[in-house]
């Protein structure tokens, strides 16, 4: 008997507190609903202000869903859309910022080989996202015009630039490890042992590095001429440190053609260049 009464006690409490809410939060809910209803914005960057404030308001809320159930007025889709929205522009911030190695943030790791790694996983969790991002993208974008909010094409593009970023990072950190052993092939301190561990990190490194930059090539549509001089850096190093016979210069990875249904990813990163 007594849990069922504290129960009892406890929703009634919980109820109470749910009424109270709809009278002292009255005003602040209908001055919000007509300031919901007016917004508009521009961009997506209004979207994230306008949602903080939002959100810092109905968190004073006991239960949200409970207390706006007396306001039938509430504009629930537009609510969800624009939370939607500053979701959606978080989390690309974020991917952008996993692969941003010169952030303050950016946890190095000990040696060469793992932080080649650390990157190559760093990119796999954006580009899963960014596939999932895409294959929605025709659906958001219509939801999201047709309830005037705003939609950034250029977004996923941000995040595939930062990709090539990381692409041309492991590729440098590869062509580093080689020049290293060079040196360290003239040097008398080290034996045969430490000189064959350091061969097989090189080589590592060096394997890792072409395949990342293929992947990333795939992933981002195309490379600009840095990172195309870095592949086939990496690619003829590779070779000539297997001991592979060359006889022609290695072909850049093969490049896309531009779909017909929009720019290319080139067009992209020239938009990019030109914005504020």
């Amino acid at each position: 008997m007594g849990l069922v009464k504290e129960e009892l006690e406890g929703r009634s409490s919980y109820q109470k507190q749910v009424v109270a809410d709809r009278e002292t939060f009255k005003g602040m809910i209908q001055d919000l609903i007509l300031q919901i209803n007016s917004f508009a914005p521009t961009d997506v960057a209004e979207v994230e202000k306008f949602m903080g404030e939002l959100e810092a308001k109905m968190s004073q809320l006991s239960d949200e869903n409970m207390v706006l159930k007396a306001f039938p007025e509430w504009p629930v889709r537009k609510v969800e859309l624009l939370r939607e929205l500053a979701a959606r522009s978080k989390d690309v911030r974020e991917m952008i910022a996993s692969l941003d190695v010169a952030s303050p943030t950016w946890r190095t790791r000990p040696n060469m080989v793992d932080e080649a790694n650390h990157v190559v996983q760093a990119l796999a969790r954006a580009q899963s996202a960014v596939d999932f991002m895409n294959r929605t993208a025709d659906e958001d974008k219509r939801k999201f015009l047709e309830a005037g909010l705003p939609w950034d094409p250029k977004q996923l593009t941000r995040v595939k630039l930062a990709g090539l970023k990381v692409a041309k990072y492991v590729m440098k950190l590869a062509l580093s490890a080689h020049q290293r052993y060079r040196g360290a092939c003239g040097d008398a301190s080290l034996d045969a042992k430490a000189l064959g561990h350091l061969k097989g990190q090189v080589q590592d490194l060096l394997e890792t590095g072409l395949k990342f930059g293929f992947r990333v090539h795939q992933f981002t549509g195309g490379f600009d001429k840095e990172a195309n001089d870095l592949f086939s850096a990496v690619n003829s190093t590779l070779k000539a440190f297997m001991g592979w016979q060359e006889e022609a210069p290695p072909p850049p990875p093969p490049r896309l053609r531009p779909s017909k249904a929009g720019p290319t990813f080139q067009d992209h990163l020239r938009g990019l260049a030109q914005d504020p």
